[in-house]
């Protein structure tokens, strides 16, 4: 016999301090150094590359050390060399690309790098003679915190490291056709420590994870007593169940993609991994991101707070003549379109059974979403980015979010002269106005002032500010929903659970004798979902 039901209370407890346990145990692991591999193609046209940028903390005596390789071919030949590695403080770094810009020699432009390190021919060891081939490889290692140059910047504050291998006798003869290098490189941060914009994230994201663990719980068990007592679970509900648990996988990825990197200096990435935790984190934090913001949506355009007027059909314009319309400043088909968007989003349940203006836009908005995020990843690495929102397809992903934070407040405006004659729900819906606006709005303004923050602080901030209202908006809605003293509960359809969705109001719209049909049929009188 089918049975819509809740696992015992204890399941979820028992797997939460076995999740605990294990995650503290990976936490204690230690940390190495973060390793970089690439190629280099040092020409006379190109003498200096750009390997990556590595941040030390303040007054850390870093470690960079490495390997080369010039394939079956003499990278060391008959003529003159200067192979050196070179890094460039951040103040160095924009002193080095203005002489770039306006032309100058490669000698001058090193002449500004805080740390060097040359790797002469008597470094370089034949490979493969056997072979009758003739590649070379060779090494080189440094304490670069023991530099006096470097260590009285590194004395000020934490900075970012640019590295670039060099070698800038190319200039004075035809080297176009010169072997690459293929390189591997590690750096260490004082020892055995992540890079300074990295450091104390693991924590950051193991303690994130704990609270998020223990808000579930709490709200595990709150839903649990509400479906025993009335017998019923709002779609609401399962929204923000469905939030909380990509959140959680979200915070859950990218912790395990640090604790790997602690372990290899690789971490979980696309070039190191076959298993992409850190992609994957953020594409279950941007789902995340996109539930909650249809939930919102919904809420904005009517859902379960006044569906005799939604189900008229009764919106802006609905009764009003075109000149009154046009005193109150409305242009004609706007406000149309806006009360057909209305009516769909307020009936979620049945936005995507068919096509429809509101699921198109929601649709459209998810794919723009994931498209953009993809096309990040290809900045990853990049000197001028230091965190997934400062290049072209994070700032598109900041305007997709205003762009859906407009609609939210459109909506939520055409509620607010809607119930207006109510004071109650007149009062949440501005509440919700008020307090949703500033959470959606709150991303796209920290994103814009933490441009301001020295370049090793902006990843960090942007992580723990993420966290944090991802975290707070979660909380906010599941005490609203599953709080009984709620404001929300008592102008809500919420308040009648139990009581009127036994029938149409359930998930409805599905027949036929088939074993799905008979599933889903039994399951529409437990799932409210207006």
């Amino acid at each position: 016999m089918f049975m819509f039901v809740f696992p015992p209370r204890r399941c979820p407890m028992v797997v939460l301090v076995v999740v605990v346990v294990v995650l503290i145990l990976m936490t204690s692991s230690l940390a190495e150094a973060k390793y970089v591999s690439g190629k280099a193609s040092v020409t006379s046209l190109d003498t200096e590359v750009y390997v990556d940028k590595f941040s030390f903390s303040r007054g850390a005596k870093g470690v960079i050390k490495g390997n080369f390789s010039s394939g079956d071919s003499a990278y060391f030949d008959q003529r003159p060399h200067s192979l050196e590695v070179a890094l460039f403080s951040d103040e160095a770094w924009d002193r080095y690309h203005a002489m770039l810009d306006k032309g100058s020699l490669c000698i001058e432009r090193l002449r500004q790098a805080s740390f060097r390190k040359s790797i002469g021919r008597q470094a370089a060891n034949d490979i493969d003679h056997a072979r009758g081939t003739h590649g070379q490889r060779f090494g080189f290692s440094a304490e670069v915190g023991t530099d006096a140059l470097f260590a009285n910047v590194a004395k000020q504050r934490a900075h970012f490291w640019y590295v670039v291998v060099a070698d800038c006798m190319l200039e004075e003869y035809d080297a176009r056709k010169h072997p690459p290098l293929t390189y591997k490189m590690d750096f260490r941060n004082g020892g055995s420590h992540l890079p300074a914009d990295e450091s104390g994230l693991p924590i950051v994201h193991l303690v994130a994870m704990l609270v998020l663990a223990g808000g579930a719980f709490v709200g595990y068990d709150a839903a649990r007593a509400s479906f025993q007592e009335v017998g019923q679970v709002h779609l609401i509900v399962l929204l923000l169940a469905a939030a909380t648990v990509l959140a959680f996988g979200s915070i859950s990825a990218e912790w395990l993609h640090l604790a790997v990197y602690t372990l290899n200096g690789r971490g979980l990435r696309w070039r190191h991994s076959f298993l992409p935790m850190d992609f994957y984190s953020d594409v279950l934090s941007s789902m995340c991101e996109m539930v909650m913001l249809f939930t919102l949506l919904a809420l904005a355009f009517g859902w379960t707070l006044d569906s005799t007027s939604i189900a008229t059909g009764q919106g802006v314009g609905a009764d009003e003549s075109d000149g009154s319309k046009a005193r109150r400043g409305v242009i004609p088909g706007v406000g149309m379109q806006l009360n057909k968007l209305q009516v769909q989003l307020s009936q979620p349940a049945r936005l995507f059974r068919r096509f429809t203006y509101a699921g198109v836009v929601m649709a459209c908005a998810a794919f723009t979403e994931l498209t953009l995020l993809f096309w990040g990843r290809s900045y990853e690495g990049d000197f001028a980015t230091f965190h997934d929102h400062e290049h072209a397809p994070g700032k598109l992903r900041v305007l997709l979010r205003m762009v859906l934070g407009l609609l939210f407040f459109a909506g939520c405006s055409l509620q607010v002269r809607r119930v207006s004659s109510d004071p109650d729900l007149s009062k949440f819906v501005r509440n919700l106005l008020v307090l949703g606006t500033i959470w959606i709005a709150a991303f796209p303004t920290i994103v814009f002032f933490v441009g301001w923050l020295p370049p090793y602080r902006r990843h960090p901030a942007i992580v723990v500010v993420s966290m944090l209202l991802q975290s707070g908006a979660l909380a906010s809605l599941g005490y609203i929903t599953l709080a009984h003293g709620s404001s929300y509960r008592k102008v809500s359809t919420l308040k009648n659970l139990g009581t009127v969705f036994s029938g149409g109001g359930g998930l409805g719209g599905v027949g036929g004798g088939t074993a799905k049909g008979n599933w889903m049929r039994k399951l529409k009188g437990k799932v409210a979902v207006d």
